[in-house]
Order: structure tokens, then C-alpha cells, then sequence
């Protein structure tokens, strides 16, 4: 998991001039807010719609995962302070599960990480983007404009709260209150507007993951150019990663992004450009529980840990279920050759007989494949061309061969001949990767005392699935 905040000038220049003290009345109000027919938004006062009197929810289709419901707190301005913070930000968050991803939402929330309460809301957000069901790395990168933080100042809310949610909470019951009320509340939360893009790839190893991960980062515009034209499902040349995006906005005017036509660069000007005070949205709030209501002496102890129970309760049950769900998730087919590393080692006759300084050969494998040096540019090596240390031939014994043991790399083939090149053909070893669980193929001791049948030549090749290339050059199967 990563989790990493650093500033951001390529997405935003400024914040806006007016920020000094933004309204709080056309601040993204909940999604399940119903003002009375015929009731005039701008006649309702300020304070009612301070996204920091309401509740919260889990919501998978928000940027931040929660959204704001239902108004439980009658504050004014003697219990919020809203301070001027103009910022840009950049949070990145990488994580290949669910759970491991609740953790990080929770942190970056700042509630209690070990709950898991986001785990099977992002785990219908993940499935939604991953229909082959493979195992994944996600990679959520948040770009937020900041304008003001509004904070609460009492530490005792549960005073504040309005009589009919007071009653609500001490009278109904656990599963009613998270329906109706939600399992948060905020104590503080930052206004301004925030892009985010999701990108998830489908991985076999944690190499690949790494290697996509950098890529999305460096790339990060690209992405977003898929993202916002349409272009949701694709695939990496370069780290050969079949891969999902999806975005989404929050604050300013979101319709900008619609365009399919202007570079990504105009669209993150003119979105910026369009964020008011009357278009604010809700940034990271910081989150408490709501059962910490209860726990006071003026409300009810008990009726608390009831709370706590039964919300922790269920979620522990969608955690469980969604680790199970993603267990069943398979490998992606890794689309990448596999660069070759290591050498052959080409040694003489376990008797090892006679005096010599040297006893076997070493290069890299690959200079075996391609080197211009072999004796038609092809990987095929002659004895009397494969010189040990000090230039001696020390895989011949006067004018015969005296070559018995033979040792390769992951990803290389090796033909054996005798004088006559590839005339006539002995043996082909494979080493492949259960041929060299232990870091390489020995094959020994194979020299033949009839002369007829001694090796002479060797041919050697990349199997299918490896490269003598560099990983940057390399290309997709």
C-alpha cells in the first residue's frame, strides 16, 4: 500500500480570489436532501446547508467514498470556524485489494483503519472495472483544489445535535440508525473541488504491478486523456498491462469534461477556472464514528456499544465475504517476454583430467545468442572460438573436444552438435522455469570418450516468452 501527499502545480495555478470567506449555503448538499414544495433554496439560511451539520454515508460513486446525508447537528457561527486554506494537492493512493484499500481510505479520512468499513464499497467500485476478474492494482490519484477548511470547535456535539435525531439515536435501533442516519459524522472538512482518476490494471506478479504503477504515474496525463475520452479499456505497450480508467469530479463545473475534442491541459484550465463559491464541494472530510454520540453520561453507554457492535459487526461480514471473493481472483497472463539474465557456463568432463588453469567457459548468456562473434551470427559457437581465462581452450584436449558439462539461464535453448555444425544434432536442453528453480539448468556429464560422439558446436536461443532485450525495449506478446 501507498499512500503519498505531495504538492501539484500542473493541474491548478491558483485558487480562486474570493476564497476569504466562500458561502456555505450552495456547498454540495446531500444527494437525499428534499426541500419542502415550493421552499426557495436562497431564502433557507446559511448554516442549514453547512455540509458539517450533516451525517455521513459510504458511497462508492464519490471521490472520497462518503457523501453527506442527513442534517444532525443545529450549529451557527459560534460552533464552526471556516478559515481561509487556498492549496493544491495531490493524493495518490496504490493498493491490490479491497481491504488493503478500506485501510487507506480510512486513513485518509481519519477514522480507526482496522474497521474496514469501505472494504465492499470499493470492492463494487473495483468490480465494476475489473469484468475479467484478475487480480489487480489500483492506483486512485486525487487532485484537489482547496479553498477553506470548516471545522467544528465544541468537543461535546452530542449537545448539539437536533431533538428528533437525539431521539432518533437513543430510541431506534442499531440497523435503523445506519440506514437512516449513516456511520459517520465530521469534525472538520476542506471545501473546494477535486478530480480524481482511477486506474486499474490487471496483474500477474507484483513486478508488473510496480512496473504500472510507475507508469500511470509518469504517464499520468495520457491516462487522463483515455479517461475523459472515452477510452476506458486499454492496454500498455510498455509495461503490457491490460488496463481500466474511470474519473470523476466533484466541485466546479463537471460538464467541462465532457468535451471530447480539447486537450486535457484546456479542460483542467477551464475546469479550474470554473470553480466559485457557489460551486464548492466537500474535500476530505475528517470522520468520527457515530456511535461516540452515545457515549456519554447525558446519553447512553450502552446503547452505544449496541451501535458500535452491530455497524463493526456487518462490516467485518462484507469484509470476510469480499476476501473471499478476491482469493478466487486469477493471475492476468503476463503479456511481457521476460528479459534473460545470467550465464552460460560451459565446463569440461566431471574427471576433469589433465593440467589446465582454467576448467570451463562463462558469458553472458545472452552475448551466446547474439553476439556478431559466433560462427554464423546466430548463436552457434564452435570450440575452438570459446577461449578461457587466459585465452586457453581448455574445452579441448589437443585437437578433440573435451566438453561434458553445461549450465543455463532461465528463457535459453542450447542445441548440441558435432563437427559438422548442424549437421548432426545430439542433444536440446530447455532450461525453462521448473528447469531452473534453482537458479539455473545443469546438464552433466555428457562427454562421450568415442569421437564420433563428442560435442563440438553449440547452438543457443531465447524461448518463447523471454527476450535478450532491456524490459524498455522489450515488446508485448
Amino acid at each position: 500500500m501507498k499512500i503519498a501527499t505531495i504538492a501539484i502545480l500542473a493541474l491548478v495555478a491558483a485558487a480562486p480570489a474570493s476564497a476569504s470567506r466562500p458561502s456555505l449555503r450552495a456547498v454540495l448538499v446531500a444527494d437525499d436532501l428534499r426541500l419542502s414544495e415550493g421552499q426557495d433554496r436562497e431564502i433557507v439560511k446559511e448554516q442549514d446547508f453547512s455540509p458539517i451539520a450533516r451525517a455521513f454515508k459510504v458511497d462508492a460513486t464519490r471521490p472520497d467514498l462518503v457523501r453527506s446525508g442527513k442534517k444532525i447537528f443545529s450549529v451557527g457561527e459560534n460552533e464552526v470556524t471556516v478559515t481561509s486554506r487556498p492549496d493544491h494537492t495531490t493524493v495518490t493512493r496504490e493498493y491490490e485489494s479491497s481491504t488493503e484499500a478500506s485501510e487507506s481510505a480510512s486513513f485518509y479520512l481519519g477514522v480507526d483503519v482496522a474497521i474496514y468499513g469501505f472494504a465492499a464499497s470499493i470492492d463494487m467500485s473495483t468490480s465494476s472495472m475489473n469484468s475479467s476478474k484478475k487480480k489487480f492494482i489500483r492506483i486512485d490519484d486525487h487532485r484537489n483544489t482547496e479553498v477553506s477548511r470548516v471545522s467544528l470547535d465544541p468537543v461535546n456535539m452530542q449537545e448539539y445535535l437536533l431533538p428528533d435525531v437525539k431521539q432518533f439515536l437513543l430510541t431506534r435501533s442499531p440497523a435503523d440508525i445506519l440506514e437512516t442516519i449513516g456511520p459517520f459524522y465530521a469534525t472538520q472538512l476542506t471545501l473546494g473541488a477535486t478530480f480524481t482518476l482511477s486506474v486499474l490494471g490487471e496483474v500477474q506478479s507484483e513486478a508488473q504491478a510496480k512496473s504500472f504503477a510507475m507508469e500511470v504515474s509518469a504517464s499520468y496525463l495520457s491516462f487522463v486523456k483515455m479517461s475523459v475520452g472515452g477510452s476506458h479499456d486499454s492496454s500498455s505497450a510498455s509495461s503490457c498491462t491490460d488496463f481500466t480508467t474511470t474519473y470523476a469530479t466533484s466541485g466546479g463545473d463537471s460538464t467541462i469534461w465532457h468535451s471530447k475534442t480539447k486537450p486535457v491541459e484546456q479542460l483542467q484550465d477551464e475546469w479550474h477556472d470554473s470553480i466559485t463559491n457557489e460551486n464548492l464541494s466537500v474535500i476530505r472530510p475528517k470522520l468520527k464514528y457515530i456511535w461516540t454520540l452515545l457515549a456519554h453520561d447525558d446519553m447512553n453507554h450502552t446503547k452505544a456499544a449496541e451501535v458500535e457492535e452491530y455497524i463493526t459487526g456487518k462490516w467485518e461480514e462484507e469484509k470476510a465475504g469480499v476476501v473471499e471473493k478476491e482469493m478466487e481472483l486469477v493471475p492476468a497472463t503476463w503479456k511481457k517476454d521476460k528479459v534473460v539474465e545470467g550465464n552460460v557456463i560451459i565446463g569440461q568432463p566431471d574427471e576433469q583430467a589433465g593440467r589446465y588453469d582454467s576448467r570451463s567457459y562463462t558469458n553472458r548468456a545472452c552475448n551466446m545468442v547474439i553476439d556478431s562473434e559466433s560462427t554464423s551470427d546466430d548463436g552457434l559457437w564452435d570450440l575452438k572460438q570459446l577461449q578461457c581465462d587466459g585465452n586457453s581452450r581448455c574445452l579441448m584436449w589437443g585437437s578433440n573436444s573435451y566438453v561434458g558439462h553445461l549450465s543455463l539461464p532461465e528463457g535459453i535453448k542450447a542445441e548440441t552438435y558435432w563437427k559438422d555444425g548442424e549437421g548432426t544434432q545430439f542433444n536440446t536442453y530447455e532450461a525453462t522455469k521448473a528447469e531452473t528453480e534453482d537458479g539455473a539448468m545443469e546438464i552433466g556429464d555428457f562427454w562421450n570418450r568415442d569421437h564420433n560422439y563428442r560435442v563440438w558446436k553449440f547452438k543457443f536461443t531465447v524461448l518463447p516468452g523471454y527476450t535478450c532485450n532491456n524490459q524498455d525495449t522489450a515488446t508485448c506478446q
